[in-house]
């Protein structure tokens, strides 16, 4: 793709995600016998293969493939393919459309591939970046994007809108900051092709109305000129004042029935109330079992899935499994940690937390009192657990002030995969 694009953020210009461009992918000549096409992940794992980023922009990615074997290798690059930056503060790259080449034994290939930033508030990667490979994205909503914009062909701006709307639930004036030129330039995402994108997201099934885009409806009004477009767009606001209108009425009834029920449930909380306070006449004494209220991380999958909000409140992942309901860092190949506060300061003495995919990477526990001074409960090299989900007890000693926080350190450098937290337990008693 010749065309080259740059991405703004509010105060700083990104011309390009790496430094350089190279050439249309170079194959070396067909060998006599064709061998099976495999999976660059497949081969990368298998050790037939390493790889490097040789250059990049923000809608294409140059690769380095050398074939570590002594026969030739056919690789096959789906689109979906993930790279993933080591950099936990830097963009990730999805690849958009497939790609394939042909490597002789021990040699290598340059292989120029159609790609999508991932990232829309993530910085530029750097010369220097390392990056790991995934099959596939971890956010199933990308890999429905990316299998719906594989079945249909449209210009890169708008498959770049739909990725953007997915991974960052970006606004429209967001997709507006990917311009042409300069940061001064035109912006290249228009409102024909935000519709569009929204469009490919509604047929790929996925629920266009929760995304913050879709609050620009009556901006794009008179301005889409594309007659699909046009028609497609009618429909959906017009499905959507019907909606908010019936909503509306069925709210009334709602409010009416609140209404009715109000003084009932105001005398049975002050009955709950009264019965709890006279089962714990000495609370000062009593054992205070709370989960966090809210939660921080150096670093999360997603905003919302995946989030550290996920790990707020009482367990509700029962499962063991990649879930979207607990707390995972952006790469599964670093440090990171998971901060979650509490209502009430107690002095602590027990924490527990619920782990429920590839447990055992967390290598330290830390409670903070309310000045901020951390005090390391807990200490241990990160070795997989096999059971799953798995509950980590910690008895606490030797702290004898008020805590409201708790921080989990991870160490997923060596485990293979992301360690994923659902809740943390925080169990004490007051002064």
């Amino acid at each position: 793709m010749n065309q080259k694009y740059i991405f703004v953020t509010v105060l700083l210009a990104v011309s390009v995600l790496l430094s350089g461009c190279v050439p249309a992918a170079t194959r070396p000549n067909t060998p006599t016998s064709t061998p099976a096409a495999q999976n660059i992940v497949d081969l990368f794992e298998q050790g037939k293969v390493t790889f490097k980023i040789t250059s990049g922009a923000i809608n294409e990615l140059g690769l380095n493939v050398q074939n570590t074997t002594a026969q030739p290798l056919q690789i096959d690059i789906p689109a979906g393919t993930f790279f993933v930056n080591a950099d936990t503060k830097s963009q990730n790259m999805v690849i958009r459309h497939p790609a394939s080449a042909s490597v002789q034994a021990n040699g290598q290939a340059d292989i120029q591939l159609e790609a999508a930033c991932a990232n829309l508030h993530l910085t530029e990667p750097i010369q220097g970046n390392t990056f790991t490979i995934q099959r596939t994205p971890k956010s199933p909503e990308l890999t429905m994007v990316i299998d719906k914009l594989n079945s249909v062909k449209v210009d890169y701006p708008i498959e770049q809108a739909a990725i953007w709307i997915v991974t960052d639930d970006a606004s429209f004036d967001e997709l507006g900051m990917l311009v042409e030129g300069s940061r001064f330039g035109t912006s290249i995402i228009n409102e024909n092709d935000a519709v569009r994108a929204l469009m490919l997201l509604d047929e790929a099934g996925l629920p266009i109305r929760s995304y913050a885009i879709w609050g620009a409806r009556k901006q794009f009004i008179g301005k889409v000129s594309e007659p699909d477009l046009t028609a497609w767009l009618g429909n959906q606001v017009a499905t959507q004042v019907v909606e908010d209108a019936t909503q509306t009425i069925e709210e009334a009834t709602v409010d009416v029935q609140v209404a009715t029920q109000m003084v009932q449930v105001s005398t049975q909380v002050a009955q709950e109330e009264t019965q709890t306070a006279q089962a714990n006449p000495t609370p000062t004494s009593s054992g205070i079992i709370q989960y966090a209220t809210t939660a921080t991380a150096s670093s999360q999958y997603s905003y919302s899935q995946y989030s550290a909000m996920q790990a707020v409140g009482a367990p509700n992942t029962p499962k063991c499994g990649d879930q979207t309901t607990a707390w995972a860092s952006l790469s599964s190949t670093g440090k990171d940690w998971l901060l979650l506060t509490y209502d009430q300061a107690v002095i602590p003495t027990k924490i527990v937390i619920f782990e429920t995919f590839k447990p055992g990477a967390i290598s330290q526990v830390e409670v903070l009192d309310q000045n901020g001074n951390s005090t390391t409960v807990y200490r241990a090299t990160p070795t997989i657990v096999k059971q799953c989900p798995y509950t980590l007890e910690i008895d606490v000693e030797g702290v004898s002030v008020p805590v409201r926080s708790v921080r989990v350190t991870i160490d997923q450098s060596s485990h293979a995969g992301w360690n994923e937290i659902d809740a943390v337990q925080l169990i004490g008693v007051t002064q």
